[in-house]
């Protein structure tokens, strides 16, 4: 283990014909997790490399390194940009070859050349994409008897591929050897034949094997992996979101684990007879393998049980916020890239939600106003009506501005604080049966007679422009009770833009404070 926590971040994706939900899912997963390294430090670098098989012409492809952190970039200028990264991701091509032969893939070629490009003083986690299993015994054919011969060149990626020449030892070589990996494996295909090598393989290298099981219509394969993927990084990373979650609750895999790894760490090869009860040894024998797996259908709130997450924390971002200017910046320009490209992200994103809020009570970055004006904009243009409801929900469920207002209050010079009008947000506003509207302690029984709409509270907003009730200040016989009032008078929603820097926003404050957001 390197002493200094570094990791890299390497997704590996079969690219056969079958494979083009998950190369979209990539692309879409892709962007969102390299600015959440970018945000958080937790990835050095990051990279995409995808496999075949024997039956093509391009083997395998790799994209090369991207500097993800800022000390990686300083240290390593020759790395490739980001948008070469997402470049090479876009263009990767799902094809088998005209010479196609057989279902198997070249897995280990593919885990060969990851290696290859690995470093010592990194441990680097590989998100592995694949729905077909590895050339084995159980599942020979002549291209696996190929892939040996290839392997075993001295030349072949750069003399790393006799160490994955057989599953066992290129499992052990990821985690014994002097590189060193955890694999995660999201797989689609049947247990015994397609998952069961890559359940050994998470096992191995201390990982977790996913069998992709998307239990929502509603949800297009590629949307279930890209969240997924999001998903199983922040756990591992540590993040978790604050709170339950309607897309915390969402089922895209089973996660697999073996019922017996007893003798496990025995096994000398992949042709080893007692290796039957981990991936099948000869075809057509799978019920060993299949009794000897357990599988859970866990949500995505629930994968901090199945994943073992980095032992170094990461540093709380929001308090780095607070402290580096520089962070502040780079905040600031990556939340401006997140709500153009994807502003639905910020709701189901933990780093970027935190960061968002963190970015909204900073009122002294100059960047605060034109990223709270372009959220609105972005939230009123989302087209997708579960995505526009689930971006209400979740500001709804976001703020508490309980603090905030306190603070605006204490700003607002006591010369300026009158005068003001205040409105209860926890008052229910009902007709008593005398006609008047009830106050505390006293039961409303008659019909409700001013139970405002959101065009109501508008318009009582602008009937308290203070340009019109500031000349009336002096006559005004305001009580100190009137004080609260004025921090609804100076709020802004991040959901809502408008007015000139410093002047007061009355309607935008009452809808917010009222609980009652305006419908995007």
């Amino acid at each position: 283990m390197a002493t200094d926590e570094v990791f890299d971040l390497l997704f590996l994706t079969d690219a056969t014909a079958s494979m083009r939900s998950y190369l979209q899912a990539l692309n879409q997963s892709l962007p969102e997790i390299i600015r959440i390294s970018s945000l958080t430090d937790a990835f050095s670098r990051v990279g995409v490399m995808a496999y075949r098989d024997y039956s093509t012409d391009s083997l395998t492809e790799w994209s090369g390194w991207h500097a993800a952190s800022a000390r990686e970039a300083n240290e390593n200028p020759d790395s490739i940009s980001q948008a070469k990264l997402l470049d090479m991701a876009g263009k990767i091509r799902a094809e088998s070859g005209w010479r196609n032969i057989d279902w198997p893939e070249a897995v280990k070629s593919g885990l060969a050349h990851a290696y290859s490009v690995m470093r010592p003083e990194a441990i680097t986690i590989i998100v592995l994409y694949a729905d077909a299993p590895p050339h084995l015994p159980g599942t020979d054919t002549k291209n696996r008897r190929r892939e040996i011969d290839h392997l075993s060149n001295p030349d072949t990626f750069n003399g790393c591929g006799s160490l994955f020449t057989d599953w066992v030892s290129g499992a052990k070589t990821l985690r014994d050897g002097q590189k060193k990996a955890r694999v995660f494996p999201l797989i689609q295909g049947a247990i015994a034949d397609t998952v069961a090598p890559f359940t050994y393989l998470a096992h191995v290298t201390g990982g977790t094997c996913f069998q992709l099981a998307n239990a929502h219509p509603d949800i297009s394969t590629a949307d279930a992996i890209s969240q997924l993927t999001t998903a199983i990084l922040l756990t591992w990373m540590g993040v978790a979101k604050q709170g339950a979650s309607v897309s915390g609750q969402r089922r895209f895999a089973r996660v697999c684990q073996y019922r017996n790894a007893q003798d496990l760490e025995q096994l000398k090869s992949e042709e080893d007879r007692a290796a039957e009860v981990f991936f099948p040894v000869d075809r057509h024998v799978e019920g060993p393998a299949n009794a000897n797996i357990t599988y859970g259908h866990f949500t995505l709130d629930e994968l901090p049980e199945a994943i073992e997450p980095r032992k170094t924390p990461l540093l709380d971002f929001s308090r780095r916020y607070r402290v580096d200017e520089g962070y502040r910046t780079l905040v600031a320009s990556q939340l401006q890239s997140i709500i153009e490209a994807d502003v639905a992200t910020v709701a189901v994103n933990p780093v970027f939600g935190s960061l968002w809020r963190a970015a909204c009570n900073d009122r002294d970055n100059p960047a605060r106003d034109q990223l709270i004006s372009s959220f609105g904009y972005h939230v009123d243009r989302i087209k997708d009506l579960n995505k526009r409801a689930q971006m209400k929900l979740w500001l709804e469920e976001s703020y508490d501005y309980a603090a905030e207002v306190l603070e605006i209050i204490g700003t607002v010079p006591e010369s300026q604080r009158f005068p003001c009008v205040f409105m209860d947000p926890t008052a229910s506003f009902e007709a008593t049966d005398d006609g008047g509207v009830s106050e505390e302690g006293r039961e409303a029984t008659g019909p409700a007679s001013t139970t405002f709409t959101r065009e109501e509270l508008l318009e009582i907003g602008r009937s308290c422009d203070y340009r019109v009730l500031r000349p009336y200040e002096a006559s005004s016989d305001s009580s100190d009770s009137d004080i609260e009032g004025a921090g609804y008078q100076r709020h802004r929603s991040p959901g809502q833009s408008g007015g000139r820097p410093g002047e007061t926003d009355y309607s935008t404050g009452f809808q917010n404070m009222i609980g009652d957001r305006p419908e995007y």
